[in-house]
């Protein structure tokens, strides 16, 4: 090697690497560009500490500027390896220079989106900062809404495309909203953004908020929707319901060194989210002759009706719970237990970080893309528990004439190209409770007619006539027409449920598969273990061939076993999910996600309304189910007691997902005889008090 003439270039490796490493994290927010210098000073420094040839140090300047636990929980270790932080560097610093600079005609603007969104899913506290606070990404969002957003309508009879960029972009905005910028928002503001959304909200039958038709609940859907819509409507928007096809729907994007799969976010799930955080804003008023409280009420025979105390109740808590930020130095606060479960790639309850919130979305996003295809790979949908507890929130009924404009016509309803059509709000109050079936209970089966590939949304996909008793902790199920009979298991906040591993359909499955696979293996492996020495070295040959398999010479199997196994007989109900899911293309396989079995094999919900809530807004009770493909809730409403005797008066079916482990959001329809009827729906959004 020539010796170099430069002092700088004697220096050791290890001290310039500590010296590029305080420069680039001079400035915390934005590129390390106090690093170029350094770079430029000789080809010996530069080849020292170039990304090509020194991923330690720029893996290094990631975890110091970005964050990295979401993506080491959902693609798996190899992700947060130093070759892929550096190369996520590069890809992260060059979307915030673009993004900084304004450009909404940027031939980038998609890619960039993408990298912005996917950052504020993995966001904890230091991906925000960077896309707010350096690259002022709310700025480029509300220009592209309002600029962008309707571009290129009149391609499609005047009607706003579903397109990435567009879904990219609402989503970003409401990610984009604290506290602060909401307050800031004018009137003006506010009506604009609403009318540039509302086309995503009324019109059902064109922009869908779910990733597969609510008809279904069982899933994988028949192989027939590969290639044919059986008994589809034909309508002025195209086939109803909406079968995708997932190529379609599937993008790939670079992702910490690797090319992935992902379905953009559903754009009109997005609006919904948006148009009501704006709404919010709009305080709930009452007049000054009403009732003081419930008791003045009744004193002045207006028993059921709304009191000034139940407007107070109604504006003391949010909504919408906002996008959560995080904190830079999170993860600093933790005490020494709580780190090492923040760091080690586990998904659970417990964890501290904020983007833990939103594994259930990108499990989703990620494996939600084709129904006719499984997945065994996908992450959780849906956190067991979560609906347990009071839920508030709002629901609008578009106006009918609005509703007929948007829906029987093939032209956009320009009347309403300069005006959003009028919501007429509502308070909404949920109280439930969550029951679980447990293997080797049997799952009440879905209604509806199989023939006509209805598995019966206007039930909440139960069977109809299916009676729900709750007594001591328990729910029974039985169905008159079949003489079905089964028990779920209401959640409740850290109680073990009933999961037994010799009894668990599912363990037990597990355990068959497991003992076969080690019988081929024996049997392949025979002549070359009778070679070794004693039976230790069996066991560890044995040991190392499962190490390979999971790519890790340093895994410790009986550890993983220890750590997996250990813990009392009942299992964390937080690690229910469907084994359900899209299969991704070849070469793009999701890491598989090691888990215990809680035996869950169904989730259903029932409820009511709160006395004093009923008093002032009407007495419902509720019932509904979570579908283990996608999360996607349904719940019905009905009056109790009906009107006029009438037990189809005033039915409603909720559909919606849980997003962000807070809000509850989706569209609301009234209940139809024909389980395919073309109905006006409205949204709403809840989220727990």
């Amino acid at each position: 090697m020539v010796p170099q003439s430069s002092r700088l270039c004697t220096i050791p490796t290890i001290i310039l690497e500590h010296i590029a490493l305080e420069l680039a994290l001079l400035d915390p927010l934005g590129p390390p560009a106090h690093l170029i210098p350094l770079l430029q000073t000789c080809k010996h420094v530069n080849a020292v500490l170039s990304h090509v040839t020194n991923n330690a140090l720029y893996g290094a300047i990631f975890t110091l500027k970005f964050d990295k636990r979401a993506a080491n929980r959902r693609l798996g270790e190899e992700a947060v390896y130093s070759s892929n932080l550096s190369s996520q560097l590069r890809k992260q610093c060059i979307a915030l220079g673009r993004i900084r600079s304004g450009d909404i005609s940027s031939p980038f603007i998609e890619e960039d989106f993408w990298t912005a969104f996917i950052m504020m899913l993995e966001n904890d506290g230091k991906n925000a900062a960077q896309l707010l606070e350096y690259a002022k990404l709310d700025a480029l969002v509300e220009q592209f809404l309002h600029t962008r957003l309707w571009e290129g309508r009149e391609q499609s009879s005047g009607w706003p495309a579903e397109s990435t960029a567009n879904a990219l972009a609402v989503w970003l905005c409401w990610m984009c909203i604290d506290q602060t910028r909401h307050m800031a928002y004018t009137v003006d503001q506010m009506v604009e953004i609403r009318r540039l959304i509302g086309p995503y909200i009324v019109t059902t039958i064109r922009y869908p908020f779910y990733h597969a038709p609510d008809n279904h609940f069982d899933f994988p859907l028949a192989p027939i929707f590969a290639t044919e819509f059986p008994f589809a409507l034909s309508t002025p928007h195209g086939f109803w319901p909406q079968y995708r096809d997932p190529d379609m729907v599937r993008e790939r994007i670079q992702h910490y060194g690797e090319v992935i799969s992902v379905a953009p976010p559903l754009l009109a799930l997005g609006a919904r989210l948006l148009y009501w955080t704006l709404a919010e804003r709009r305080v709930w008023q009452y007049e000054e002759d009403w009732p003081v409280d419930r008791e003045d009420a009744i004193r002045t025979g207006r028993p059921a009706y709304p009191t000034q105390a139940d407007i107070i109740e109604l504006n003391a808590t949010r909504d919408v719970k906002l996008f959560d930020r995080g904190d830079w130095d999170w993860r600093a606060k933790l005490l020494r237990e709580e780190g090492a479960d923040e760091d080690d790639g586990t998904w659970r309850t417990t964890l501290k970080a904020v983007s833990a919130q939103w594994d259930c979305d990108w499990a989703r996003l990620r494996g939600c893309i084709d129904p006719i295809r499984l997945d065994p790979h996908k992450g959780p949908v849906y956190v067991p528990g979560t609906l347990s507890g009071l839920w508030k929130g709002r629901l609008s009924n578009p106006d009918i004439p609005a509703i007929r404009a948007f829906m029987t016509g093939s032209h956009f309803p320009e009347e309403f190209a300069t005006h959003a059509p009028t919501l007429l709000e509502y308070p909404l109050y949920m109280l439930f409770r969550e029951h679980h079936a447990v293997s080797p209970r049997i799952p009440v089966p879905p209604g509806g007619r199989p023939e006509e590939y209805d598995d019966g949304l206007c039930n909440a996909w139960f069977p109809a006539g299916l009676d729900l008793r709750e007594r001591a902790g328990r729910i029974q199920a039985r169905d008159a027409a079949t003489g079905f009979v089964t028990e779920y298991e209401t959640f409740e906040e850290g109680r073990p449920n009933s999961h037994n591993e010799d009894t668990c359909d599912v363990c037990r499955h597990h355990t068959r598969e497991e003992e076969m696979d080690e019988d081929e293996d024996t049997d392949e492996d025979f002549p070359a273990l009778m070679d070794m020495d004693g039976g230790n070295d069996i066991i560890a040959h044995i040991r190392a061939r499962v190490n390979a398999a999971f790519n890790d010479e340093n895994m410790d199997v009986d550890g993983v076993l220890d750590e997996e196994l250990a813990g009392e007989d009942g299992a964390d109900p937080d690690d229910w999910t469907s084994t359900d899911g899209s299969d991704d293309e070849a070469g793009d396989e999701q890491p598989p996600l090691e888990r215990t079995c809680s035996g869950i094999q169904d989730i259903i919900v029932t409820g009511e309304t709160l006395d004093r809530h009923g008093a002032a807004w009407g007495h419902y009770v509720f019932y509904g189910r979570v579908r283990a493909w996608d999360g996607l809730i349904a719940v019905v409403r009905k009056r109790e007691p009906p009107r006029a005797n009438d037990p189809t008066r005033d039915v409603h079916i909720f559909r919606g997902y849980i997003v962000g482990g807070a809000n509850f959001v989706g569209s609301v329809r009234p209940w139809t005889h024909n389980p395919r009827a073309i109905t006006g729906e409205g949204p709403f959004n809840m989220s727990k008090v």
